[in-house]
């Protein structure tokens, strides 16, 4: 249940930041990259996979929340704190995902104003490291 919770809020980050992270930041460690060089295919299929693989995981996680965990919990010798732990979590984990959704669509750390604002696209791809912290990388010699 939470590796499925986990998963969604991480593909939905980078369903909603991969024009900001790979075109203005460079960034490569993206879902929608990987499964682009994976399957060698283009953005627009890769980001269509990822939704795809999204809602699997959101369908996983209802289908654990809504009839594994109830059956377990009926099954087992847990007390009623414990029970109720365990259905407080789901619910937590439920209030997560759909945080997380209506922050990616209300944010405008996406939008196109907020991206154009004082940055410049990368135009290419590079296999050495980028960004805060890389900068002594430069000093190595391979």
């Amino acid at each position: 249940m939470d590796t499925a919770a986990e998963d969604v809020g991480c593909f939905t980050n980078d369903l909603f930041s991969y024009q900001k992270e790979v075109e203005f930041d460079g960034e490569m460690h993206n879902i929608v990259v990987v499964v682009e060089n994976f399957l060698n295919v283009d953005r627009v299929i890769a980001r269509d996979i990822v939704a795809r693989l999204l809602e699997s995981r959101v369908r996983q996680f209802e289908q654990i929340a809504e009839t594994d965990l109830p059956a377990l919990l009926a099954d087992s010798q847990l007390d009623e704190a414990a029970r109720a732990a365990l259905t407080k979590h789901a619910e937590d984990l439920k209030d997560w995902m759909s945080g997380i959704l209506a922050w990616h669509q209300h944010t405008s750390r996406y939008g196109e104003k907020e991206l154009r604002r004082g940055r410049v696209p990368s135009l290419a791809f590079s296999f050495l490291p980028s960004g805060i912290g890389t900068s002594a990388f430069g000093a190595l010699t391979f």
